[in-house]
């Protein structure tokens, strides 16, 4: 699904008194749900947005995530002096 989806049924999953509840629980489920996105792609992605090597930006980026949401996920990163 993509991104405006999610965000569709986050407001759903808001709004208990708009929608019936059946709907409305179903849309709590994937909350906490979010699977972590490996950090291979996370190391791509971030040298593509930087446009040039992560480790010209950061000295060093966690591959563990501190939290995974609905559309984005952290990382910790330490920036070059």
């Amino acid at each position: 699904m993509g991104t405006t989806y999610i965000k569709l049924g986050q407001f759903i999953s808001s709004a208990p008194t708009f929608f019936p509840p059946e709907y409305v629980r179903r849309f709590l489920e994937p909350f906490n749900k979010a699977p972590p996105v490996p950090f291979e792609e996370v190391h791509k992605i971030l040298q593509e947005e930087l446009g040039r090597p992560r480790d010209s930006v950061y000295e060093y980026v966690d591959p563990t995530q501190l939290a995974s949401a609905s559309i984005a996920q952290v990382h910790e990163p330490w920036r070059k002096a």
